[in-house]
């Protein structure tokens, strides 16, 4: 490998790296223009909506549950506390 001038890795991304060059630049391209396409705007598949919905149900009802018992919330400020310091 010496007498090829590859005898270090960094010869070797020296010498191929305008090979991969423009391929890469292209794939950073389309993801980027991918990722973009949709910014602003929430897709969610079809079969997840439901389960989506049930979680927010929870959630407001989780935080009238708070709401209306403050004593709930320190339990549950305790208990993650608890867990975080395990």
């Amino acid at each position: 490998q010496g007498d090829g001038g590859w005898s270090t890795p960094d010869m070797v991304t020296k010498r191929y790296a305008h090979i991969l060059d423009e391929d890469r630049q292209n794939l950073a391209s389309e993801m980027e223009e991918r990722f973009y396409q949709n910014k602003g705007k929430l897709t969610v598949p079809k079969e997840m909506r439901s389960e989506i919905k049930t979680e927010n149900e929870d959630l407001n009802k989780l935080a009238a549950m708070i709401t209306s018992n403050p004593e709930l919330l320190m339990k549950v400020l305790e208990s993650v506390q608890n867990a975080n310091n395990r």
